[in-house]
Protein backbone atom coordinates (compact mmCIF):
# COMPACT_ATOMS: atom_id res chain seq x y z
CA UNK A 1 0.00 0.00 0.00
CA UNK A 2 3.18 2.21 0.36
CA UNK A 3 3.03 3.01 -3.02
CA UNK A 4 -0.80 4.08 -3.32
CA UNK A 5 0.08 6.51 -0.34
CA UNK A 6 3.19 8.11 -2.30
CA UNK A 7 1.02 8.12 -5.54
CA UNK A 8 -1.80 10.44 -3.43
CA UNK A 9 0.25 12.31 -1.35
CA UNK A 10 2.40 13.36 -4.61
CA UNK A 11 -0.38 14.50 -6.15
CA UNK A 12 -1.41 16.67 -3.65
CA UNK A 13 1.61 18.62 -3.50
CA UNK A 14 1.22 18.54 -7.22
CA UNK A 15 -2.02 20.36 -7.07
CA UNK A 16 -0.87 22.95 -4.54
CA UNK A 17 2.54 23.76 -6.21
CA UNK A 18 0.46 24.14 -9.60
CA UNK A 19 -2.26 26.37 -7.41
CA UNK A 20 0.10 28.65 -6.28
CA UNK A 21 2.15 28.92 -9.10
CA UNK A 22 -1.17 29.66 -11.17
CA UNK A 23 -1.98 32.39 -8.25
CA UNK A 24 1.70 34.22 -8.11
CA UNK A 25 3.28 34.00 -11.00
CA UNK A 26 6.95 33.76 -9.95
CA UNK A 27 8.69 33.74 -13.25
CA UNK A 28 6.71 37.39 -15.07
CA UNK A 29 8.29 40.32 -14.96
CA UNK A 30 11.88 38.67 -15.48
CA UNK A 31 12.33 39.74 -19.26
CA UNK A 32 15.01 37.47 -19.64
CA UNK A 33 15.68 35.88 -23.24
CA UNK A 34 15.92 32.07 -23.45
CA UNK A 35 17.66 32.16 -26.32
CA UNK A 36 20.07 34.48 -24.11
CA UNK A 37 21.25 31.30 -21.77
CA UNK A 38 24.21 29.40 -21.39
CA UNK A 39 23.08 26.08 -21.55
CA UNK A 40 26.91 24.82 -22.34
CA UNK A 41 26.72 23.55 -18.15
CA UNK A 42 23.63 21.61 -18.03
CA UNK A 43 24.15 19.75 -21.39
CA UNK A 44 25.18 16.58 -19.18
CA UNK A 45 22.29 16.76 -17.50
CA UNK A 46 19.70 16.96 -20.26
CA UNK A 47 21.09 15.07 -22.51
CA UNK A 48 20.62 11.74 -19.83
CA UNK A 49 17.10 12.82 -19.65
CA UNK A 50 16.50 13.69 -23.46
CA UNK A 51 17.68 10.46 -24.29
CA UNK A 52 14.71 7.92 -25.30
CA UNK A 53 14.90 4.45 -22.97
CA UNK A 54 12.65 1.66 -23.23
CA UNK A 55 11.62 0.48 -19.78
CA UNK A 56 13.86 -2.74 -20.58
CA UNK A 57 16.86 -0.63 -21.24
CA UNK A 58 15.64 1.90 -17.83
CA UNK A 59 16.03 -1.55 -15.67
CA UNK A 60 19.64 -2.32 -16.92
CA UNK A 61 20.80 1.18 -16.62
CA UNK A 62 19.88 0.82 -12.61
CA UNK A 63 23.04 -2.40 -12.53
CA UNK A 64 25.88 -0.77 -12.88
CA UNK A 65 28.88 -2.67 -14.44
CA UNK A 66 31.28 -2.35 -11.07
CA UNK A 67 30.45 -1.93 -7.60
CA UNK A 68 32.58 1.37 -8.15
CA UNK A 69 30.74 2.68 -11.02
CA UNK A 70 27.63 2.94 -8.85
CA UNK A 71 29.31 5.58 -6.57
CA UNK A 72 30.96 7.26 -9.63
CA UNK A 73 28.88 7.88 -12.38
CA UNK A 74 26.86 10.60 -9.97
CA UNK A 75 23.62 8.81 -10.82
CA UNK A 76 21.68 7.71 -7.70
CA UNK A 77 19.65 4.56 -8.78
CA UNK A 78 22.43 2.10 -9.35
CA UNK A 79 23.93 3.71 -5.93
CA UNK A 80 20.53 2.55 -4.28
CA UNK A 81 20.37 -0.96 -6.03
CA UNK A 82 23.52 -1.70 -4.74
CA UNK A 83 23.05 -0.47 -1.14
CA UNK A 84 19.58 -2.58 -1.00
CA UNK A 85 21.42 -5.45 -2.22
CA UNK A 86 24.41 -4.70 0.31
CA UNK A 87 22.07 -4.54 2.92
CA UNK A 88 20.07 -7.34 2.39
CA UNK A 89 23.23 -9.66 2.06
CA UNK A 90 24.86 -7.88 5.74
CA UNK A 91 21.37 -8.60 7.30
CA UNK A 92 21.46 -12.14 6.36
CA UNK A 93 25.09 -12.78 8.23
CA UNK A 94 24.73 -9.54 10.43
CA UNK A 95 26.12 -12.12 13.21
CA UNK A 96 28.84 -12.83 11.18
CA UNK A 97 29.59 -9.70 9.77
CA UNK A 98 29.36 -7.47 13.03
CA UNK A 99 32.85 -5.38 12.81
CA UNK A 100 31.72 -4.52 9.42
CA UNK A 101 28.64 -3.24 11.06
CA UNK A 102 30.77 -1.60 13.72
CA UNK A 103 33.07 -0.32 10.71
CA UNK A 104 29.90 1.34 9.12
CA UNK A 105 28.80 3.12 11.73
CA UNK A 106 31.86 4.43 12.77
CA UNK A 107 32.28 5.65 8.91
CA UNK A 108 28.63 7.22 9.05
CA UNK A 109 29.86 9.42 12.29
CA UNK A 110 33.43 10.27 9.97
CA UNK A 111 30.73 11.07 6.88
CA UNK A 112 28.44 13.07 9.00
CA UNK A 113 30.99 15.38 10.57
CA UNK A 114 32.20 15.84 7.08
CA UNK A 115 28.65 17.46 6.04
CA UNK A 116 29.00 19.52 8.90
CA UNK A 117 32.21 20.79 8.16
CA UNK A 118 30.85 21.72 4.73
CA UNK A 119 27.61 23.49 5.48
CA UNK A 120 29.83 25.95 7.56
CA UNK A 121 30.68 27.35 3.83
CA UNK A 122 27.39 27.08 2.36
CA UNK A 123 26.63 30.82 3.22
CA UNK A 124 29.63 32.00 1.35
CA UNK A 125 27.92 29.59 -1.86
CA UNK A 126 24.57 31.29 -1.57
CA UNK A 127 26.74 34.51 -1.17
CA UNK A 128 28.68 33.87 -4.69
CA UNK A 129 25.55 32.76 -6.28
CA UNK A 130 23.42 35.73 -5.47
CA UNK A 131 26.56 38.20 -5.95
CA UNK A 132 26.85 36.53 -9.98
CA UNK A 133 23.04 36.88 -10.47
CA UNK A 134 22.42 40.67 -9.53
CA UNK A 135 25.81 41.10 -11.32
CA UNK A 136 24.80 39.72 -14.40
CA UNK A 137 21.26 40.96 -14.37
CA UNK A 138 20.78 44.02 -12.27
CA UNK A 139 18.92 44.10 -8.97
CA UNK A 140 15.58 44.32 -11.45
CA UNK A 141 15.74 40.30 -10.69
CA UNK A 142 15.55 40.19 -7.35
CA UNK A 143 11.77 41.09 -7.16
CA UNK A 144 11.21 37.84 -9.54
CA UNK A 145 13.23 35.66 -6.80
CA UNK A 146 11.92 36.67 -3.90
CA UNK A 147 8.36 35.57 -5.91
CA UNK A 148 9.81 32.65 -6.53
CA UNK A 149 10.67 31.77 -3.22
CA UNK A 150 7.38 33.05 -1.57
CA UNK A 151 6.05 30.63 -4.18
CA UNK A 152 8.09 27.72 -3.06
CA UNK A 153 7.37 28.47 0.88
CA UNK A 154 4.18 29.20 0.53
CA UNK A 155 3.63 25.43 -1.43
CA UNK A 156 5.95 24.06 1.48
CA UNK A 157 3.79 25.20 4.37
CA UNK A 158 0.58 24.90 3.07
CA UNK A 159 1.42 21.03 2.14
CA UNK A 160 3.02 19.99 5.38
CA UNK A 161 0.22 22.08 7.47
CA UNK A 162 -2.69 20.78 5.26
CA UNK A 163 -1.71 17.28 4.23
CA UNK A 164 1.04 15.89 6.81
CA UNK A 165 -1.13 17.84 9.54
CA UNK A 166 -4.48 15.68 8.41
CA UNK A 167 -2.12 12.59 8.13
CA UNK A 168 -0.81 13.05 11.77
CA UNK A 169 -4.00 14.03 13.06
CA UNK A 170 -5.66 10.62 11.92
CA UNK A 171 -2.78 9.20 13.31
CA UNK A 172 -3.33 11.15 16.74
CA UNK A 173 0.22 12.97 16.48
CA UNK A 174 0.23 17.04 15.89
CA UNK A 175 2.36 18.09 13.23
CA UNK A 176 3.43 21.53 15.63
CA UNK A 177 4.36 19.03 18.19
CA UNK A 178 6.92 17.24 15.84
CA UNK A 179 8.15 20.92 13.97
CA UNK A 180 8.87 22.18 17.15
CA UNK A 181 11.05 18.94 18.07
CA UNK A 182 12.38 19.37 14.61
CA UNK A 183 12.88 23.08 14.66
CA UNK A 184 16.90 23.29 15.13
CA UNK A 185 16.88 20.75 11.82
CA UNK A 186 14.31 23.39 9.91
CA UNK A 187 16.32 26.38 10.24
CA UNK A 188 19.29 24.58 9.14
CA UNK A 189 17.93 23.78 5.68
CA UNK A 190 16.53 26.99 5.61
CA UNK A 191 19.81 28.70 6.42
CA UNK A 192 22.06 26.31 3.82
CA UNK A 193 19.24 25.65 1.06
CA UNK A 194 19.93 22.00 1.60
CA UNK A 195 17.93 19.24 3.27
CA UNK A 196 20.90 16.83 3.62
CA UNK A 197 22.78 18.93 6.31
CA UNK A 198 20.34 18.25 8.43
CA UNK A 199 20.60 14.26 7.81
CA UNK A 200 23.27 13.96 10.98
CA UNK A 201 20.69 15.39 13.65
CA UNK A 202 18.01 14.06 12.01
CA UNK A 203 19.65 10.68 12.20
CA UNK A 204 20.82 10.94 16.07
CA UNK A 205 17.36 11.82 16.70
CA UNK A 206 15.62 8.96 15.02
CA UNK A 207 17.74 6.69 17.28
CA UNK A 208 16.59 8.54 20.52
Amino acid sequence: MEWVYFEIITTFALLIGLAVGFLLKPGSGMNIDPATLDTSTIKSYTAQTGAHQSFVEFLLNIIPTTIFQAFTSGEILPALFVAVIFGFALSAVQTRAQSVITCIHELSEILFKIIFYIVKLAPIGAFGTMSYTIGKYGTVILWPLVKLMLCFYTTCILFVILVFGLILKLCGHSIFKLLSHLKEEIFLVLGTRSSESALPSLMKKRRH
